[in-house]
């Protein structure tokens, strides 16, 4: 399962006197979460050299849709994305408003473009930790080996000249 921030409110402030006696130093925010479940899941975010772009076709959402707090797309413009974030959008729901290009054959690494999102592996009962990063830390099995592809690097076309000659 894949935990996706989309929305986080301001700290509650709690008024009964009787509750915030209880809750201590307890901070409380109202957080709306995305959540995928699919079979094509990893624990981390990888980077295999994806792209996705949004058609603009989701109703109210014509120029943007926030997939999460770290993905906003903008219509018609390309996106690099995480596999996992590439899975989302082509095994769900918003598959017709999506073109994703690239498949998982090739794989570069972590994926290191993403500002923000909650660790797949998020503890017992469904929350994640403040501060936790999505390296697996409450995985006690040690990192399994990948073997991360080669660049490939394509030469510049040679500049053209613009205007009158002579």
């Amino acid at each position: 399962m894949d935990f996706r921030e989309v929305k986080r409110s301001s700290p509650i402030d709690v008024k009964n006197a009787r509750l915030k006696d209880i809750a201590g130093n307890t901070t409380f925010w109202s957080i709306t979460y995305r959540l995928f479940k699919l079979k094509e899941l990893e624990d981390g975010q990888e980077d295999y050299g994806q792209v996705a772009v949004y058609l603009g076709t989701i109703p109210g959402h014509k120029h943007s849709y926030p997939l999460d707090l770290g993905n906003v797309f903008e219509s018609r413009r390309p996106k690099l994305v995480d596999g996992n974030t590439a899975a989302m959008l082509e095994n769900s729901w918003l598959k017709p408003h999506f073109k994703v290009l690239g498949d998982r054959s090739t794989h570069f690494g972590r994926f290191t473009n993403s500002p923000s999102t909650v660790p797949s592996t998020a503890p017992s009962g469904g929350a994640a930790e403040a501060g936790a990063d999505d390296s697996g830390c409450c995985d006690p099995s040690p990192p399994k080996k990948q073997k991360l592809a080669e660049p490939v690097y394509e030469p510049e076309p040679a500049p053209q000249e613009c205007g009158p000659k002579g």
